[in-house]
């Protein structure tokens, strides 16, 4: 029985995402680009508010993840089972 509570509240959630989303006030696919625009005032304000929270004189917790590290790769590949490199990031050493 409880199954099926779920599964109906699962639908009718589905059912109003669905609803939201094909409304106009959706954003239409159609205006999604990889173009980059400038941050709004708001979103600028918004970091400043988180950065000020922010303590980047306390080197504690860049202390701990490093601690006891003994090398790391010059890169990250993630390849295929053919050897096809199907993921890579140059990885930076943050320690001298």
């Amino acid at each position: 029985m409880k199954r099926k509570k779920v599964s109906t509240l699962i639908a009718a959630a589905l059912a109003l995402t669905m609803t939201v989303c094909s409304s106009s006030t959706a954003i239409a696919t159609s205006e999604l680009t990889a173009e980059s625009k400038p941050a709004t005032q708001y979103t600028i304000d918004a970091n400043q508010e988180v950065y000020a929270l922010l303590d980047f004189e306390d080197t504690a917790e860049f202390e701990n993840a490093t601690k006891g590290l003994l090398a790391s790769p010059d890169t990250l590949d993630i390849c295929d089972e053919n050897g096809k490199v199907v993921w890579s990031q140059t990885a930076y050493a943050f320690l001298d």
